[in-house]
């Protein structure tokens, strides 16, 4: 989910996330961005638990946030 508003279209807002994610240390390939149910969006990808606090520095500084 975007931290901030203005959030913008459906459409820019998964290009912009996944460059965030293409970026994030221990993110290894995006395999998709969908919108979730309850609000935000839902982005299968491979990822190395290894990078973990990193991962979510990386989104936090970007302005996204990490929703479990």
């Amino acid at each position: 989910m975007r931290r901030v508003e203005p959030f913008g279209e459906a459409a820019e807002e998964v290009s912009s996330l996944r460059e965030v994610l293409a970026k994030c240390p221990g993110v290894k390939a995006v395999k998709s961005i969908e919108p979730h149910s309850k609000g935000g969006y839902l982005a299968v990808m491979d990822f190395s638990m290894d990078d973990l606090d990193q991962y979510i520095e990386h989104l936090e500084k970007a302005g996204w946030m990490n929703v479990l």
